[in-house]
C-alpha cells in the first residue's frame, strides 16, 4: 500500500513539473489495435475535455478517427525514415512527447499530417457510407454548373466558422478557380486523373458529366477543426500553453487538411458504343494519402520561423527582410529551431542516432556521414540464406538450391 502511495505521488508530481511531456494524445489510438477505441469508449481514452464531449456525441467516428491517427503516424515515419529524426513515438499515451509541444519544425509537421490524415480517413468513410451525417458531394452531380457556383471541394468560397454545422461549412480548399471539372488538373494529376483535354464546365455536349461518388472534405474538415483546435480562442485548453503556440499549431493543421483538399485528383470513366468514349463521367476522389505526405514534407522544407510575440494572435515572420510577406495558408510555420538530433536529449524530445543503419555510399541524409553526426559508423557483416534457382520436378515437388549471401549493415557510433 506504501508502495503505491510513493507512486501515485511521484506520478502526480511528474505531471507537475513536466504537464506538456506528460499529457496524453488522441493519436495514441494510432498504435492501439483495432477495437480498442470502442471497448475504452469516449470516458477513459486519452481525450481532452472538448474531445470527450464531441467523441460522446458521435461515438460512430471512433473508428474513422482511429483510422487517421494510424495513417497520420505511419506517414509521418515513412517521410522521416532516413533523416536524424525519424518520427519515432514515445509508445505511451503522450505519443511524442515534448516534441508536440516544442513549435519547432518537426511539431508542425506533426500537427499538419496528423490533421491531414484525420480528414483523409474521415472523407474516405463517408464516402463508403459508413457515416449517418456525410456521404458523397451532391454538388458535382449532372451537367456542372457555372464555376462562381461550385462549391465543391475545391472552393474556398464561403468558409465559415469552424463551429458551424457541417451542413453549412463550405469546404476547405484551393480557390474556386482551381475547380474547374475534370479539364483542369494542374498540380492535381494522379492514377486515372484527366490530362487537361476536356471543357471547364461539364455537359453532355461537351463530352463530360459529373457523376459517381466524388468525395466530399466538408464533413472532414469541420470535425477536424472541432476535435483538433478545439472552439475558436479558446486559450484555456492545456494544449494551448501560450497564445503564439496556440496560433502556430492551429495554421499548421489546417495547412494539413488544405493539403488533402488541394491534392485531390479528377477520375473519369468512358462510355459508348464498342468500347468508344462519346461521354465521359468524372468524380473527384482522394489521392493516395503518401502524396499528401510528400506534398507536407515539401512544406516542411521550406517552413517558415515565425515570431513569438504578436498581438491578437496574427503571425509574423521572423526575418525582418521579408516580414511584409504575407504567409500562405499551406505554409508550415514554426517558432523554435529544432535541435540536431544527433546525441540523445529526452528533455527536447532527441533519441540520438547511435545504432541507427546508415548507408555508407549515400551522401543524402541517410548517409553515415550526416546521420552518424560525424561520429562514424561501426561495420558488421551479416549471411543471408536464401532458396533459389527453383524448378519444378514431374510429379509433383519443386527442387530449390540453398543460396548464401553475406550484407554489410553499417550502424552509427
Amino acid at each position: 500500500m506504501e508502495r503505491v502511495h510513493h507512486t501515485c505521488t511521484l506520478h502526480l508530481l511528474l505531471l507537475t513539473v513536466f504537464p506538456l511531456y506528460c499529457q496524453a494524445s488522441w493519436m495514441w489510438l494510432g498504435l492501439s489495435s483495432a477495437g480498442v477505441a470502442e471497448q475504452r469508449g469516449c470516458s477513459d481514452l486519452p481525450f481532452s475535455r472538448e474531445q470527450k464531449e464531441l467523441c460522446r456525441k458521435r461515438p460512430f467516428l471512433l473508428p474513422a478517427v482511429q483510422a487517421g491517427a494510424r495513417l497520420g503516424l505511419a506517414e509521418c515515419q515513412s517521410q522521416f525514415k532516413h533523416e536524424r529524426w525519424n518520427c519515432t513515438d514515445s509508445k505511451d499515451f503522450s505519443v511524442f512527447g515534448y516534441e508536440l509541444t516544442s513549435g519547432t519544425k518537426e511539431s508542425a509537421f506533426i500537427h499538419a499530417v496528423m490533421a491531414a490524415g484525420l480528414v483523409h480517413a474521415i472523407t474516405r468513410a463517408c464516402s463508403q457510407g459508413a457515416m449517418p451525417e456525410c456521404g458523397c458531394d451532391a454538388s458535382l452531380q449532372g451537367p456542372g454548373s457555372p464555376q462562381g457556383n461550385l462549391q465543391g471541394p475545391g472552393s474556398s468560397a464561403g468558409l465559415q466558422d469552424p463551429g458551424s454545422p457541417p451542413g453549412n461549412l463550405q469546404g476547405l480548399g484551393s480557390p474556386s478557380g482551381n475547380l474547374k471539372g475534370p479539364g483542369s488538373t494542374a498540380g492535381l494529376q494522379g492514377r486515372g486523373s484527366t490530362t487537361g483535354n476536356l471543357p471547364s464546365l461539364g455537359s453532355p455536349l461537351e463530352g463530360w458529366h459529373w457523376g459517381g461518388c466524388s468525395d466530399h472534405t466538408r464533413f472532414a474538415t469541420w470535425f477536424s477543426r472541432q476535435f483538433l483546435d478545439g472552439p475558436p480562442g479558446n486559450t484555456s485548453s492545456p494544449r494551448a500553453t501560450s497564445p503564439a503556440l496556440l496560433a502556430v499549431n492551429q495554421h499548421n493543421s489546417d495547412a494539413g487538411r488544405l493539403a488533402v483538399d488541394r491534392t485531390m485528383v479528377t477520375d473519369c470513366r468512358c462510355h459508348g458504343v464498342s468500347g468508344s468514349c462519346a461521354v465521359k463521367t468524372c468524380w473527384r476522389s482522394l489521392a493516395p494519402f503518401e502524396r499528401v505526405g510528400a506534398v507536407l514534407k515539401e512544406r516542411f522544407e521550406n517552413s517558415v520561423e515565425v515570431l513569438q510575440r504578436f498581438a491578437r494572435q496574427k503571425v509574423r515572420r521572423k526575418d525582418k527582410v521579408s516580414r511584409r510577406v504575407p504567409l500562405e495558408r499551406d505554409r508550415l510555420l514554426y517558432l523554435h529551431k529544432s535541435p540536431n538530433y544527433c546525441l540523445e536529449d529526452p528533455g527536447r524530445g532527441s533519441l540520438g542516432t547511435r545504432g541507427r543503419t546508415c548507408s555508407r555510399t549515400s551522401r543524402g541524409a541517410d548517409g553515415c556521414g550526416l546521420l552518424c553526426c560525424g561520429r562514424g559508423y561501426n561495420t558488421r557483416v551479416v549471411r543471408h540464406v536464401t532458396r533459389c534457382a527453383c524448378k519444378f520436378v514431374w510429379c509433383c515437388y519443386v527442387r530449390c538450391r540453398r543460396c548464401e549471401s553475406m550484407t554489410d549493415i553499417h550502424t552509427c557510433k
